[in-house]
């Protein structure tokens, strides 16, 4: 009942832990838990920043419109997720050996499903200890000095470690570096709907932990779409999945983040690398490039 009630305040607009917390007559941190959750099922529930610095939470119940890609619908594409720059155990060396066998492969363009920082140091206990650079400006300069340079654009969406800088200083740090980056294009905030053609293609930085089964929650988001992409690319979890699944194509881009003492504590272990897929009509040919 609990769910009923927390899904109906969420499709009815936009709301903070604070304003739902109230209606359920529920403890702010037992409502975050319970989003969390409600997301681990698929449920696309989306978090943004209002103009006045609110993080406020609802139920995205309509397909977003697509952004256009002006890209030959038969390409090579090269797909990555959380390179967590910023952080002593980011792998800048090898984010820059996988641009270069990617672009040797042909790849024409490259999505990147956010968590490109590491954020401000307070999305987890003890992160702080973990950043090799603090602040906003102060990481945009890491960032520019190490994020490899590319004839090919790069397409990103913001992920949860880089939305952290939305509320300590209220500022969008991936608009920020694309700005001083002519071969980046920020195209949403935790996802994106992109149109490739005649094909169209989701990329979400996900929420939770890794799940007993690892395609578990793709699975979810996928049976939950109204309108389903031809390809679901999702960041976070920082392993690496290809499988088709209801006519889509579904990826988990794994990172280039090695293990932190954080995910240690949890016992996880990240796949780092990037995936290089080959795309002809209807079909995908995935190249899994593993940097471990």
């Amino acid at each position: 009942m609990t769910d009923e009630r927390l899904l109906k305040i969420l499709k009815s607009g936009k709301h903070t832990y604070g304003e739902i917390s109230q209606r359920l007559g529920m403890k702010k941190s037992k409502v975050r838990r319970r989003i969390a959750k409600l997301r681990e099922r698929g449920l696309n529930i989306r978090s943004e920043y209002t103009p006045q610095g609110n993080l406020v939470h609802y139920l995205q119940t309509e397909p977003e419109p697509a952004i256009p890609i002006d890209i030959p619908e038969a390409s090579i594409i090269g797909i990555l997720s959380d390179t967590h720059l910023g952080n002593k155990y980011a792998r800048p060396d090898k984010l820059r050996k996988f641009y270069d066998i990617a672009e040797k492969e042909g790849a024409e363009l490259f999505l990147h499903a956010g968590d490109l920082t590491d954020g401000d140091g307070k999305v987890y206990r003890g992160q702080l200890n973990e950043l090799l650079v603090y602040g906003f400006d102060e990481t945009i300069d890491y960032v520019l000095k190490e994020y490899p340079r590319s004839s090919r654009k790069t397409y990103i969406i913001s992920g949860n470690h880089d939305d952290s800088f939305l509320k300590t200083v209220g500022a969008d740090i991936i608009k920020a570096i694309c700005q001083e980056m002519e071969d980046m294009e920020y195209v949403g905030s935790v996802s994106a709907r992109l149109k490739m053609g005649n094909k169209e293609i989701e990329i979400v930085h996900g929420s939770g932990g890794v799940p007993y089964a690892r395609s578990y929650q793709s699975q979810k988001q996928l049976e939950q779409m109204a309108e389903r992409p031809f390809l679901l690319i999702r960041g976070h979890l920082h392993i690496s999945l290809f499988m088709p699944y209801l006519e889509s194509f579904v990826i988990e881009a794994g990172c280039f983040q090695e293990q932190t003492p954080y995910l240690k504590r949890k016992g996880l272990y990240p796949q780092v690398g990037g995936w290089i897929l080959e795309i002809k009509g209807e079909k995908i040919r995935p190249y899994w490039v593993d940097l471990k």
